[in-house]
């Protein structure tokens, strides 16, 4: 899933704050200033993803005062994080579209995760026929959410559909 020309952060175990160094500071600037496309993987994967990201977006990106960037980032599989994690994590990305352009991108399983999580229900509701259908379901994570664009990937079928939300979808 990684995008061409992208450089895919690696997230280093610890908190920020206990782990940054002036030298890595420079590294992720130089980083962060030469490559056009940044993606955060696997969020929901990682210990402490949403400190590290913020904390990237703090004294990395926002310091470049570099707008031309696209920021790519990844949930991963939300269904075991509690919800105000979930918000802290969606409050960081919003905080690199201030400096970028951002995309969110998910497979069908993590988007339908992320919008039971929101909406307080359990997966098993989506096989209600009072649920709404997919598209409706993405849409209303992408109209609450401060990204440029949200992509997801639906692999189930014998092809791959990929179902894309923009600015001009809100």
């Amino acid at each position: 899933m990684t995008a061409p020309e992208s450089y895919v952060v690696p997230v280093l175990p610890g908190r920020w704050g206990e782990i940054k160094t002036d030298t890595m500071i420079q590294e992720f600037s130089a980083i962060f200033s030469s490559w056009p496309v940044i993606e955060f993987p696997d969020w929901a994967g990682v210990s402490n993803a949403s400190d590290f990201w913020d904390g990237l977006y703090t004294d990395v990106a926002k310091p470049l005062k570099k707008k031309d960037t696209r920021f790519i980032f990844h949930l991963g599989d939300v269904s075991k994080k509690p919800s105000f994690e979930i918000d802290e994590a969606l409050d960081i990305i919003g905080d690199y579209s201030s400096i970028g352009n951002v995309q969110l991108k998910m497979d069908s399983h993590e988007a339908d995760s992320l919008w039971c999580k929101l909406n307080g229900c359990d997966t098993a509701a989506l096989a209600d026929p009072r649920c709404p259908e997919a598209q409706e379901r993405y849409h209303f994570l992408f109209n609450m959410m401060n990204v440029g664009s949200l992509m997801v990937v639906d692999g189930s079928g014998p092809a791959s559909e990929i179902i894309f939300f923009c600015e001009a979808s809100r």
